[in-house]
């Protein structure tokens, strides 16, 4: 007797995220969040966040947001230039 399907319970898609894309469970990318995907991130247990940014570019004020909702903080800076 064939086994009954099994279906992968996944949490809706944040509306707050432009560009969410999930990779694998709780691996996801996307552009900044605005403060309610912040608040889905924390609420799906996601725990780091990952900001590739430009050389120079001041990222306090995200940093800030994250850390207020316990998510952990990590800043990579990247050029296009070679």
């Amino acid at each position: 007797m064939p086994s009954a399907p099994t279906t992968e319970r996944r949490p809706p898609l944040p509306v707050d995220i432009p560009g969410f894309a999930a990779a694998k469970d709780r691996v996801a990318n996307g552009l900044q969040p605005f403060p309610d995907g912040i608040a889905w991130l924390q609420a799906h247990h996601y725990r780091t966040v990952l900001h590739v940014r430009a050389p120079g570019e001041d990222d306090s004020a995200a940093r800030r947001q994250f850390e207020r909702r316990d998510l952990r903080y990590l800043s990579l800076e990247a050029s296009p230039r070679r």
